[in-house]
């Protein structure tokens, strides 16, 4: 039976000012987390963890849109989930 690795790319759009990505990877040996902050720019660091994740053996299977916010403030997101068959 093939199993799978399983690794999610988000991307916030919070304002014009802000954005932030985050890449999470869900590993045999544990979770491994790398994130864009506010000295990064969010989209490069999304667009490299892309070309990345792809070079790497990892299948997008499922992009998830997600809004909300409270009053004006509204934030925007993308959650973009990969798969590999896990190397034994």
């Amino acid at each position: 039976m093939k199993t799978w690795e399983y690794a999610r790319l988000v991307i916030n759009w919070v304002d014009i000012n802000y954005s932030n990505c985050k890449c999470t990877l869900f590993l045999p040996e544990g979770r491994k987390e790398l994130s864009s902050d506010r000295t990064t720019d969010a989209w490069s660091f999304f667009d490299k963890k892309v070309a990345d994740l792809g070079k790497e053996g990892w299948e997008l299977v499922s992009v998830a849109p997600l809004a909300g916010g409270l009053g004006t403030a509204t934030t925007s997101s993308w959650h973009l989930w990969f798969k590999r068959p896990l190397q034994e």
